[in-house]
């Protein structure tokens, strides 16, 4: 955690410095961040090592983080789950307004796909 907010600060000291060297028209410039490995696969379901943690804590969110003393925090949920039926239907609601960056709406039943392709795979 400690680590990806060091990313992350660098990462964004390194975006001002750009923005501030040049007018918008002129910018052609590229930000380089280093890791010290790569990830093993650019897929956040199959991927299992840290540096992928990473990568994709930048490109994507999640319906849940882990939060600091490992709290289950919602991410793109809006709560916690409920849970129902003796422990067998699970009950997310999500955030409102959530769009996937094609502009699509993010919802049930984009979720339910998502879950069942990593069930899945």
């Amino acid at each position: 955690m400690v680590m990806q907010r060091a990313l992350t600060t660098v990462a964004a000291f390194l975006l001002a410095l750009t923005l501030a060297a040049e007018p918008v028209q002129a910018q052609k410039k590229t930000l380089v961040v280093a890791l010290n490995q790569d990830p093993d696969i650019l897929d956040p379901t199959p991927s299992r090592t840290y540096v992928g943690r990473i990568i994709f804590s930048q490109m994507c969110e999640k319906l849940y983080e882990i939060g600091e003393n490992l709290r289950i925090l919602p991410q793109l949920a809006a709560e916690l789950p409920t849970f129902s039926d003796g422990g067998k239907t699970v009950t997310i609601k999500l955030r409102p307004g959530v769009k996937f960056n094609d502009g699509t709406p993010m919802n049930a039943e984009s979720v339910r796909y998502s879950l069942d392709r990593h069930l899945h795979m």
